[in-house]
């Protein structure tokens, strides 16, 4: 069972409940909790006994020892003192607030003033503390104190006169916890009997300072003024500036006084740790001058107080000011700054995409507040869908994908830029790179002529092959015919030819009857690709012998053969023949007579000879569907045919 009252310990006789109740005894307990005539100990003797209020549990002396804390009485007086039960860890200060004076009233000299408070603790007031400031907070004079809890103070109100006066009342626990309070704004100590007329204090601009950015439903904020003569009305006048020396305020207003004071938005922070409640606050759009001010202009303000008298105070100084943006602008595009750009070549799966910070015509808005959407896209429509969107973070001008973009492609990006207030700008100019991570050879491609073993009656043999291409982007690539008299390319020859050449005639090296050969394709980071397997199984040419050639059906004259198929589409052969050695060219021209190609140039031998025009002109471009003129010339021997191509 948990016990509750007052133990008695000690030789005296004292009584408990007014001293209508006869005492329990020594070292005994009563427990009156829930009797109400019991709530006091009264001493009838002078002897000294020991009075301790607290709970416990068990009925032995012993018992209740260890748990409740003693309590002395005043053995010559006869009087039982009881002090405040102190719990085990008590580390809560006392709850302050200061109630009378708060700010803006006006205290008469000799009169009495009734300075009211707010105190409480979850145990008890061990002692309160009031104290006065006369000089704005800097020194505090004490006025009084009490060890009981109290909440007024009567104070016959002394000199010396000040307006910046501040009211302090600290509370103090038994367990040395603190906690004070402050009046929220000045009042002021004044004498009612000197006839004199104080002129107000100056107003103290409180927000905005800096060149904080203001709409027009923005407050303008600033402390009351305190006037010493009691009663007295205060009014403001405001002036606003474009110039520090407001030498011709765009804007001037009179007469606002406390009617005009707009409720404080919660997370408005002002100046002064002392503004509160004795504070003005007027919205910029509420004032009568307030469309002469410009968009986008930094503006100085300053105030002044009047009293009934017309007495002024001195301006405030006039250094606060602020950014009026009446109307929020969005940035401007970006312009400037790009990386990568051009279609550059870039050698990065995850590539930084960098620009120019954009520049916002509001002042308020710097390079640190804007963010950035980027829109990459590997089709530079932007249109129907968009393969990467990202935003950065305030004043990030850079952005690195999350993922791998994909090889070999042409990559497309733009930014829009968004301040503060989500206003975004157009989006800049469209900027492309390609990406190309990794180096791949070319393609792999494959001879077409002649077949891999081959037996040649012509000391003139004709290379073909199909074109290649590589994958990266801006690489270039050539083709290599190696040929060896052995099969293991021991020692080898090499001829090269440029990327639009897809076929050569080989001249038979003197005194050679075979050779094995390969062909290839190498870009411009040294990568090859071999034709129809050649690295791995080299062709083979084999010539006949002069008896051999003899008895062949060498032609008996120059011609030139109608090409095959004919139309055609995408190549065609020609075939001629050489009744003898000559210095030979087959050439392709237009109907204009425009040369397109050149197929076969230099001096051949007797035979007869098949080449394949595979549509394009000199520069590997497919040329356009039409009629065409193809021409033999073999030393006096010229000879044309028309042909028709179908793309």
């Amino acid at each position: 069972m948990r016990w509750h009252g007052v133990y008695i310990e000690g030789t005296g006789s004292p009584d408990l409940g007014g001293g209508a109740f006869a005492s329990p005894g020594l070292n005994s307990f009563l427990d009156f909790s829930n009797d109400a005539d019991r709530y006091a100990v009264f001493n009838d003797g002078a002897a000294t006994i020991f009075a301790k209020n607290n709970t416990w549990d068990g009925s032995t002396a012993s018992t209740i020892a260890k748990e409740i804390y003693d309590k002395t009485d005043n053995a010559s007086k006869g009087e039982v003192i009881f002090q405040p039960f102190i719990p085990l860890g008590d580390n809560e200060a006392p709850q302050m607030a200061v109630i009378f004076p708060n700010g803006g009233e006006t205290l008469l000299l000799g009169k009495t003033a009734n300075l009211r408070w707010y105190v409480h603790d979850n145990v008890g007031v061990a002692k309160i503390d009031v104290a006065l400031s006369r000089d704005a907070g800097q020194i505090f004079q004490p006025l009084t104190s009490f060890t009981t809890q109290q909440d007024e103070y009567i104070w016959t109100v002394t000199g010396p006169f000040s307006s910046r006066c501040i009211l302090k009342v600290t509370g103090r626990d038994a367990a040395g916890n603190e906690r004070f309070d402050v009046s929220d704004n000045f009042f002021a100590i004044v004498d009612s009997s000197s006839g004199i007329n104080y002129p107000p204090s100056i107003p103290l601009p409180l927000r905005p300072l800096a060149g904080e950015e203001m709409r027009g439903s923005d407050l303008l904020i600033w402390q009351a003024s305190v006037d010493l003569n009691p009663f007295d009305e205060i009014r403001y006048r405001l002036e606003i500036d474009n110039n520090a020396n407001f030498s011709s305020p765009e804007l001037v207003e009179d007469n606002i006084d406390s009617s005009r004071t707009g409720n404080l938005p919660q997370n408005v922070k002002l100046a002064s740790p002392l503004a509160g409640r004795a504070v003005i606050a007027v919205r910029l759009d509420r004032l009568s001058g307030f469309a002469n001010l410009q968009d986008d202009v930094n503006y100085y303000w300053r105030l002044r107080a009047k009293d009934k008298q017309n007495t002024t105070s001195a301006f405030s100084d006039g250094t606060a000011r602020f950014f009026m943006n009446k109307t929020n602008t969005p940035p401007q595009a970006v312009m400037s700054g790009f990386s990568p750009v051009n279609n550059l070549e870039v050698r990065a799966a995850r590539p930084t995409i960098s620009w120019q910070a954009a520049n916002d015509p509001d002042p308020s808005d710097p390079a640190d507040v804007l963010r950035y959407l980027l829109q990459m896209d590997d089709d530079g429509e932007f249109v129907t869908d968009v393969a990467i969107a990202a935003q950065t973070n305030a004043g990030v001008t850079f952005h690195i994908p999350t993922q791998n973009l994909s090889e070999n492609m042409r990559w497309s990006y733009r930014v829009q830029a968004s301040d503060d207030e989500n206003a975004t700008s157009p989006w800049s100019t469209v900027q492309s790179f390609f990406v190309n991570a990794i180096k791949e050879p070319p393609k792999l491609f494959e001879i077409l002529a002649p077949a891999p073993i081959f037996t040649s009656r012509s000391d003139t043999v004709i290379f073909r092959w199909r074109a290649t291409t590589d994958p990266d982007p801006f690489d270039s690539l050539r083709y290599v015919v190696e040929w060896s008299t052995d099969s293991l390319f021991a020692t080898a020859n090499r001829l090269s030819f440029k990327a639009t050449t897809t076929q050569t005639a080989f001249a038979r090296p003197p005194r050679v009857d075979q050779i094995f050969w390969r062909l290839f394709a190498v870009d411009s980071d040294s990568l090859t690709t071999f034709a129809s397997n050649s690295q791995q199984q080299p062709r083979r040419i084999r010539w006949i012998t002069a008896v051999a050639a003899q008895e062949s059906n060498l032609p008996t004259e120059f011609s030139l053969a109608q090409n095959h198929p004919n139309p055609f589409n995408p190549e065609t052969t020609i075939e001629f023949s050489l009744p003898q050695p000559s210095e030979v060219k087959v050439e392709i021209f237009d109907m204009l007579g425009k040369h397109v190609r050149t197929l076969v140039s230099g001096r051949q031998p007797a035979g007869r000879y098949a080449v394949i025009w595979d549509g394009r002109d000199e520069n590997g471009q497919i040329v356009s569907s039409g009629i065409f003129i193809y021409q033999l010339r073999a030393d006096k021997f010229v000879q044309s045919r028309k042909m028709l191509l179908l793309q």
